[in-house]
């Protein structure tokens, strides 16, 4: 798998695709008017090919969504935008080289499922400033395999197993996970504990 950047290659050595539903507590005290949805997050990562002398780079989109409730059907799904940013006011993507730069025009394709694994193509035209040759709309594309990790549902030290639960139900059908035990792990700054639990995709 190799991420192609106008006429450099790059070895793809990990290709991730994760979801997170935000803590309610959170939103309501942090991001008022952010969403409060589930978003799923792909994520391309390279390294330069032999002979490229161009630093190790990243691919990646945050806030993905899908009108689905099964998994699976992330499978045959296209994603196409023209903006920088979407309704919600964050990056549409991203192509990290050095920085982070937007990625303004991209269509991405979700062509079929293995197991937990999805075969992806995804191209567009992003800006590097790495030099006068590697700057603005430079066209990029990549063809490859990203695997499913799961969904964490983030809470607050009132949540339980049952209530992050409920809060997947909202958004996915649970059958088609495996639940992972209530981390709690630190605190926000006003001094209400976090929380957490991860569902494992089952194929």
């Amino acid at each position: 798998m190799r991420i192609a950047l106008k006429d450099r290659q790059f070895d793809v050595t990990a290709a991730t695709l994760t979801a997170a539903i935000p803590d309610p507590y959170w939103s309501a005290k942090y991001n008022p008017t952010g969403s409060t949805r589930l978003t799923w997050h792909l994520e391309f990562a390279a390294a330069p090919a032999p002979g490229n002398d161009m630093w190790d780079v990243r691919v990646y989109k945050n806030n993905l969504n899908f009108p689905i409730r099964d998994w699976k059907d992330v499978a045959g799904r296209t994603v196409e935008w023209t903006e920088y940013v979407d309704e919600f006011g964050e990056r549409n993507g991203s192509f990290y080289l050095l920085q982070h730069v937007d990625i303004p025009r991209a269509r991405l394709r979700f062509l079929e499922r293995d197991g937990i694994r999805f075969r992806i193509e995804w191209d567009g035209i992003c800006a590097v400033y790495w030099s006068e040759e590697y700057e603005s709309d430079l066209p990029f594309s990549l063809t490859g395999w990203a695997t499913f990790s799961g969904v964490r549902v983030l809470g607050s030290e009132t949540d339980t197993e049952h209530s992050l639960c409920q809060r997947l139900a909202q958004h996915l059908d649970v059958s088609g996970f495996q639940q992972g035990p209530v981390c709690r792990d630190g605190q926000y700054n006003s001094g209400v504990g976090m929380a957490h639990a991860v569902f494992t995709p089952i194929e």
